[in-house]
């Protein structure tokens, strides 16, 4: 009864994939050369073909997903910063880093719109997803309209989100009505600076590998009320897929947590 609560709690008030990847509309030139808005510094990210692009920042090559008319990111992205946090039992580097909502929004202000138009730590030409974004992503998945603004667990297409591997219960993401689009949610787990265990409060805690998945928006809440009876404070929406549940939470939580981060294209 204990670990169920716990997890109904990580997937917030109320409630908590993938080869057959849709082709992606190459780039009409091999290589886009942008300029940084907060430096004026052109630099450069490279196509390296219809399904990844190269980050020249680090050299970092992710794979990407068409899914509907948003292209997305179908690894976490793992772009080394100061206030970034890298769990040592990563089974892969897909699973990237964790960062907690300040760094990785990298002096942005916060933004509801879709697009976000926030463009944080993503590399050029890619930005972080709004709240709205990512309910549209979630709608081409199989969720209800309706379910949109919903503070909860919501529907089961969930299933067809996540990675087919690493998550510690094993998976099977057949099905009738999964929708498989190559997102590929992988339980990175999150990082927590101070959270309360049964034996007392721990600093600086990796949890959940292997368990859950959870992702930033762009979108925070400032002085939000789901949080009011522990003191309240800005919050921003998440996304939070966790094993045994087929659907996916939106919720908010404090901006202070870790959590992984999916870049989409502009």
């Amino acid at each position: 009864m204990k670990k169920i609560l716990f997890i109904a709690l990580l997937l917030g008030v109320g409630g908590c994939f993938l080869k057959n990847n849709e082709e992606v509309e190459p780039n009409s030139n091999d290589v886009t050369i942008i300029s940084d808005n907060k430096t004026n510094v052109p630099f450069r990210v490279e196509i390296e073909d219809s399904n990844t692009i190269r980050d020249s920042r680090d050299g970092e090559v992710y794979s990407i997903v068409k899914i509907g008319d948003q292209v997305w990111m179908a690894e976490n992205l793992r772009y080394n910063v100061l206030g970034s946090m890298l769990n040592p039992d990563n089974p892969s580097k897909t699973y990237g880093r964790l960062y907690d909502w300040g760094t990785l929004m990298n002096g942005d202000s916060s933004s509801s719109s879709n697009p976000s138009g926030v463009q944080g730590l993503c590399p050029n030409g890619w930005h972080l997803p709004s709240d709205a974004e990512w309910n549209v992503l979630e709608m081409a998945h199989g969720m209800e309209p309706h379910l949109r603004k919903a503070i909860a667990l919501r529907g089961r297409h969930g299933k067809g989100m996540k990675s087919m591997r690493g998550w510690n219960t094993g998976f099977d993401n057949r099905g009738e009505g999964v929708v498989v689009l190559g997102f590929n949610a992988f339980p990175a787990g999150q990082y927590s600076p101070s959270r309360y265990t049964n034996s007392g409060r721990a600093e600086g805690t990796f949890y959940n590998l292997g368990a859950c998945a959870f992702f930033w928006s762009s979108t925070d809440i400032p002085q939000d009320p789901e949080l009011s009876l522990i003191g309240g404070g800005n919050t921003a929406r998440r996304r939070t897929f966790c094993e045994g549940y087929p659907g996916v939470s939106r919720s908010s939580t404090g901006q202070e947590e870790g959590y992984s981060c999916r870049c989409i294209k502009d």
